[in-house]
């Protein structure tokens, strides 16, 4: 964050909830904020509290459905404090009305802020941010919704999950704008958080939130910060306690190279426990040679994960040298060359063998082994590819649709597994973790015939540490994380 001291940062909808803790955090970090609100007297008390702060809150008025307003606010941030480096899009209410019996202008006032008081925000920080002509990069945060993502259950909701799922296409379309500059643009989504603003509605009384599992505005905040962490071309992750993984067990699969052997490393560096599986025992030796002096703990196995036998073999060895697991990472997965109209069979059941059928069971083993163990706080990370999300041109990078298949079947078997240990009461997580383009052996060859931005197997360890270093009541679900440039 050291690189974001002093810089300029317009946070909306400040005054109160998720803004209010990101503007907050933000300033302690040396971020000088213009927090925009019409409660500009909350803003100014949040500022009060934060004197001692390296950084500085600045209260600006602000009416976001009001296109005048929104031009005002950004003259006085850019004539009186500077260029804006940053833009936090938190403003958003919601209506507690139904689709059968609300009114037009119920529905209007929700997608006036949510929807269009963003846009208007985002043209003007955007036009800002093109302005400069320094080298630095810029950042545009969307504070959206997992109602923005899925669609949850819950009455009176009317068009709040509309005016959310238009704040995720406008993301994705503001990249394709800005694609070849120097411009970011993120979208946060969190579930249920515990704010004033949830608090509106009938459904969910004190007494009822107070019962379900809820995320701090807090939480959000500090995803706003890994995100403001991250290098230019690609995420990263943000300061944590590290030692909250010193000597946790490990199996990382797919160990011997690439992001595999990556994750290893870090976790090693961590003072993790780690049992790395690969099908080359020569590289995890190597492997092992050259982190013999780090805190932690490397044990290498070889184990070929379309094999049962192997996989139940360095099951029987772990429960004897170790005793249980408190995370697995399901890194393990190729990618062969197939057609589906002249491809053969054999082809398509190797990848699904591994990709899929061997990370379950694998999966299972090590879940049977933490219920054992009465661990319930263990952690399943599945390392799956942005093509389990979305199919991807031929063009974009060397992909077969044998393993494009075995994604989308990954992205369904993850969730499913979410919901069964949801369901079982149980508290494991379950993160899946979708890399774009990565330099790994796979693409080695593909990128020098093809130059173009992609990512180290080091940012995607770096994720997953995010990923893994959260609160115990915070799960993330999808990280999606891509270099700057890639369009997906």
């Amino acid at each position: 964050m050291e690189r974001w001291a002093g810089k300029i940062a317009v946070v909306t909808g400040a005054s109160a909830g998720i803004g209010a803790a990101i503007a907050r955090s933000f300033v302690r970090q040396g971020v000088t904020v213009a927090g925009f609100a019409r409660r500009v007297e909350n803003i100014r008390e949040i500022a009060g509290s934060l004197e001692d702060s390296p950084g500085k809150l600045h209260a600006v008025e602000c009416d976001v459905t009001k296109e005048e307003s929104v031009v005002a606010a950004f003259a006085w941030v850019k004539d009186n404090l500077g260029p804006v480096n940053v833009l936090v899009n938190s403003a958003g209410i919601t209506k507690e009305s139904s689709l059968a019996d609300g009114s037009l202008e119920e529905w209007r006032s929700v997608f006036d802020v949510n929807v269009l008081g963003l846009s208007l925000c985002t043209r003007e920080a955007v036009r800002i941010m093109r302005e400069r002509t320094d080298d630095e990069d810029s950042v545009v945060i969307h504070v959206n919704s997992l109602a923005g993502e899925r669609l949850p259950f819950v009455p009176g909701f009317g068009a709040y999950p509309a005016s959310k799922r238009a704040v995720t296409g406008l993301a994705q379309s503001l990249r394709h704008e800005l694609a070849g500059s120097r411009i970011r643009v993120t979208s946060i989504s969190p579930g249920l958080v515990a704010t004033e603003f949830m608090a509106s509605y009938s459904m969910f009384s004190e007494e009822v939130m107070m019962a379900m599992p809820t995320l701090n505005p807090d939480d959000v905040a500090a995803a706003a910060i890994y995100v403001l962490s991250n290098p230019p071309h690609v995420l990263r992750r943000s300061t944590h306690d590290m030692d909250r993984l010193m000597n946790k067990v490990v199996v990382v699969t797919g160990a011997s190279a690439g992001i595999g052997k990556a994750i290893v490393e870090e976790l090693i560096i961590k003072g993790c426990k780690v049992v790395a599986l690969g099908s080359e025992l020569d590289k995890l030796n190597i492997l092992v040679e050259e982190l013999k002096d780090k805190p932690g703990k490397l044990c290498p196995f070889q184990c070929d994960m379309s094999v049962q036998s192997e996989i139940e073999r360095t099951i029987v060895w772990i429960q004897k040298n170790l005793g249980s697991v408190d995370i697995l990472i399901n890194n393990a997965g190729i990618n062969i060359d197939w057609s589906c109209v002249n491809g053969g069979i054999e082809e398509l059941k190797k990848t699904l063998d591994i990709n899929v059928l061997g990370l379950a069971y694998i999966t299972k083993q090590i879940l049977k082994l933490m219920k054992d163990k009465d661990i319930d706080n263990g952690c399943i990370v599945n390392i799956n590819d942005v093509c389990g999300l979305k199919c991807l041109l031929a063009s974009d990078r060397p992909i077969s649709p044998a393993y494009t298949c075995s994604k989308y079947a990954l992205t369904a078997l993850t969730e499913c597994l979410r919901l069964e240990l949801a369901q079982n009461g149980s508290n494991i997580k379950v993160i899946n973790i979708c890399p774009g383009l990565v330099e790994t052996d796979m693409t080695l060859q593909w990128l020098k015939e093809n130059p173009r931005l992609s990512l180290k197997p080091k940012d995607v360890a770096d994720a997953i540490l995010f990923a893994l270093l959260t609160p115990e009541t915070v799960l993330i679900k999808d990280l999606v994380i891509t270099p700057i440039r890639e369009i997906i």
